[in-house]
């Protein structure tokens, strides 16, 4: 594969001509093309560097401040941004001759720290705020591979931390253990 500069984003995110972003969210629809081809560059850098925070993933801070800019428009919705990969995997899970397997996993997010997001739940032992994150994969076990995201669902869940009842407290004694 040949390796290109995407044009217009700053500093340049180096991808291959079929590009991961490409195939897995080249037929977005958000309301504009430059808006669809904005999410294929995001998502090529951040395949590109899978570690760490959103801003190290960019080499450039205009680059992050274009993906902000995209993740803040109305028509970028979660449904939005994953149906192209969805259908991607389904055709993938139709075109496997054996059985495909679906693997689920739940991921607490934690952004404890983030004061500015008002709509988090309790995640953890109850002292964090975040969402939970349900991921359900397609695998292919014959050829050992993952096909892709079947589902995605983040819900601000609240987990119950369990409180002393109110009322007054009774000291029970403990009870005598038989050692003989």
């Amino acid at each position: 594969m040949e390796t290109v500069l995407f044009p217009g984003f700053h500093g340049g995110c180096m991808a291959t001509a079929t590009t991961f972003g490409s195939s897995h969210f080249g037929a977005a629809q958000l309301g504009h093309k430059k808006r669809t081809e904005c999410l294929i560059r995001i998502a090529d850098c951040i395949y590109r560097h899978p570690g760490g925070t959103l801003p190290a993933k960019f080499h450039n801070p205009k680059d992050y401040k274009a993906m902000v800019r995209l993740m803040n428009r109305p028509e970028a919705t979660h449904a939005a941004v994953l149906a192209p990969h969805y259908e991607r995997t389904l055709g993938l899970m139709y075109q496997t001759a054996g059985p495909v397997l679906i693997l689920h996993d739940t991921t607490e997010l934690d952004y404890t720290g983030l004061k500015s997001i008002t709509d988090l739940g309790s995640i953890g032992n109850g002292g964090c705020r975040g969402y939970l994150c349900h991921n359900s994969l397609a695998f292919d076990p014959e050829r050992r591979e993952v096909l892709g995201l079947v589902s995605q669902i983040c819900t601000a869940a609240s987990v119950s931390v369990p409180r002393k009842a109110p009322g007054p407290s009774v000291n029970v004694p403990a009870a005598k253990v038989d050692s003989g």
